[in-house]
């Protein structure tokens, strides 16, 4: 219950704060323009205000219905994550990189490319950026899949263990060298969601935990979304 809270406060003192401010913003520019619509037609002023009161009431609407869906998705991720957390082992630093990875309720496993047995140590995981993301454009998922192919990314089954033991996530996984906030992502499990199209879990930051969510393979992934791939220690 105290971690539900957390996220509760986390997710109200950062992302809607910023929307809620956003939306101050829009109805001042929106009444700020009906009123020189009103005085540039020499408008009633009975009318001025019932179209200021309809404006403000469809701007209402819309902001609620989309706060309400943003909150349902990102609630069903967070329970979605807990489910997970309550299965899986708190003191192992082993990963079963071959087990079945966690499915969501929907959605079934386009791909899950095993990786055997890993021993947790931040130094054998590099965030992976491809030419075009270094030099500062996007890449399509569906190419940037391509170009991981024959590399040894890590599947969810790490991310879900990193969900469980967020303090053992390196500080640098937070922002990237410029500040930008760092969205770590997991391809070696490709997911089918019930829509058809196919998406990628990943981890960030944001407020004062890790969070997981996805995104569609045919977004564009820029340089604050690395791929966690492994790399072997030279002794």
């Amino acid at each position: 219950m105290k971690k539900f809270f957390e996220f509760l406060k986390s997710y109200f003192s950062s992302y809607a704060t910023e929307k809620i401010f956003s939306g101050i913003i829009l109805l001042f520019f929106l009444f700020f323009g009906i009123g020189i619509l009103i005085n540039h037609h020499n408008l009633h002023s009975t009318t001025g205000v019932a179209l200021i009161a309809i404006a403000a009431l469809l701007t209402a609407t819309t902001g609620i219905i989309v706060r309400c869906v943003s909150f349902y998705r990102k609630m069903k991720v967070y329970l979605m994550t807990r489910k997970v957390q309550v299965t899986m082992p708190m003191d192992d630093d082993v990963i079963d990189l071959d087990a079945d990875p966690f499915v969501p309720e929907g959605w079934t496993v386009e791909k899950h490319q095993n990786g055997g047995t890993f021993k947790w140590n931040p130094n054998e995981v590099l965030l992976y950026l491809s030419k075009l993301q270094k030099d500062g454009e996007s890449i399509k998922g569906n190419k940037l899949r391509e170009e991981l192919v024959g590399r040894r990314i890590f599947n969810a089954n790490l991310l879900d263990w990193l969900m469980v033991h967020q303090n053992l996530i390196p500080e640098e996984w937070k922002h990237d060298e410029q500040g930008h906030p760092l969205f770590i992502f997991f391809w070696g499990t490709i997911y089918n969601r019930p829509s058809g199209i196919l998406c990628v879990r990943g981890i960030y930051w944001r407020g004062n935990r890790w969070h997981c969510s996805f995104r569609w393979l045919n977004d564009g992934w820029n340089g604050s979304s690395p791929a966690a791939m492994r790399v072997i220690s030279i002794l």
